[in-house]
């Protein structure tokens, strides 16, 4: 009976573990708004939205400045209705002026949703805003060229006002063709043109041939064996560099013509070994080679992984712990029972042992000992004769 309870206990304690780890594969959240555009210091931020149809558990919301820099990480709870709200209270972790933007999910960053709000640090109003991002959504002319790009492409004559000028303007393109969520943001706020044209880059770009020559993100001055053993060991630059440029190599894009090598130049190659320890990516490497998403987006997107397992790793422990302690305090049970019974059988042999005395006590008693000892003393001081003491023996007897 035991071990059949402690098996339920056992299989209880899987379901329970399952049913957090099987979340629905496509749940996603729909959209995602604040109570209003323009904050300042120490207010409450409100954000709100919708889910897919059925969903449960966490919206995640990232929140970054105006920089793209992380700034917070914060979860809400999916309500019955499908809908879900949380508000965050402003502090030192905002400290730059300028437009943020939030994305929500509940399993991928880039299946969310996507929205930017105003936040000054002296109240003073932000420029450029979230309202001139609307206005300039409607308002925002372009300018075409039937000519072919053959080097540089030409800027159009107006730039969006959310793109940051001292930013290359591939961050922003390859947002928009990574991230699902800020692209559907940017097609519903500036449906009338594309991201090439928002960020002052001709739509011709595309027509550009791939040759060494475009890749700018190298540094002339800079040994080409650095971009090689980037490539080698860091996964997220190879990853970087293998879907931005398809059909070159990382030796065509440095400069370096791959050779028919035999054994006696490979013997004069210099050898350069990849470095010791992997370092992470600064911000200024980030910013110089345009590597999108960025450091700031991979920390945004492991962040919930990291937070879920470590709830389920929680969850998993304290459940352990629960079982521990049953198991523990069960085989304690067992024992003080095992303990009892045999205390008892102890117990029970005595009181029988001392009942056997008892009647033998007893026994003696009535048929007793203590007249015929009474007539052998009479005997003995010559109270009576031989005679008499056989007699009297004799009378007791029957």
């Amino acid at each position: 009976m035991l071990i059949n309870r402690k098996n339920l206990f056992s299989l209880t304690i899987m379901g329970m573990l399952f049913s957090f780890i099987a979340i629905p594969a496509f749940a996603e959240v729909e959209t995602i708004q604040t109570d209003k555009l323009f904050y300042t210091t120490k207010e409450k931020i409100i954000f709100s939205g919708t889910v897919d149809y059925d969903s449960t558990g966490l919206v995640s919301i990232v929140i970054r400045d105006s920089n793209d820099k992380f700034v917070l990480l914060t979860q809400a709870i999916i309500k019955s209705d499908n809908t879900f709200e949380r508000s965050v209270n402003s502090n030192e972790k905002f400290s730059v002026h300028g437009i943020y933007n939030a994305t929500a999910f509940i399993v991928n960053t880039s299946e969310g949703a996507f929205t930017i709000f105003d936040y000054s640090l002296d109240g003073s109003p932000v420029s450029p805003s979230v309202s001139n991002l609307i206005d300039s959504s409607q308002g925002l002319t372009t300018s075409s060229s039937s000519q072919t790009i053959e080097t540089e492409p030409e800027p159009i004559s107006k730039i969006a006002s959310f793109v940051d000028t001292s930013k290359d303007p591939q961050y922003y393109i390859d947002r928009y063709n990574s991230e699902s969520a800020y692209k559907k943001w940017f097609d519903t706020n500036f449906s009338n043109i594309t991201i090439e044209e928002a960020v002052g880059l001709s739509k011709t770009i595309d027509k550009i041939p791939q040759s060494p020559d475009i890749f700018q993100f190298i540094d002339p001055d800079q040994d080409p064996q650095y971009y090689i053993d980037r490539y080698n060991s860091e996964s997220a630059y190879k990853k970087w560099f293998d879907t931005n440029f398809p059909k070159q190599t990382i030796y065509e894009a440095v400069g370096i013509t791959p050779l028919e090598l035999t054994q006696d130049n490979v013997d004069d190659l210099p050898i350069h070994e990849p470095p010791k320890s992997t370092q992470k990516i600064s911000e200024s490497q980030v910013q110089s080679s345009t590597i999108s998403p960025s450091l700031d987006t991979v920390n945004a997107d492991v962040a919930p992984m990291l937070l879920a397992l470590g709830g389920l790793g929680i969850l998993f422990g304290a459940v352990y712990g629960v079982k521990r302690r049953v198991d523990s305090n069960t085989e304690q049970i067992t024992e003080n029972k095992t303990k009892l019974e045999k205390k008892v059988n102890d117990n029970s042999e005595q009181i029988f042992q001392n009942r056997f005395w008892l009647k033998k006590k007893l026994m003696s008693l009535k048929f007793g000992g203590e007249p015929i000892i009474v007539i052998k003393e009479r005997l003995a001081k010559g109270e009576i004769t031989v005679d008499e003491y056989y007699k009297l023996l004799k009378a007791l007897k029957k």
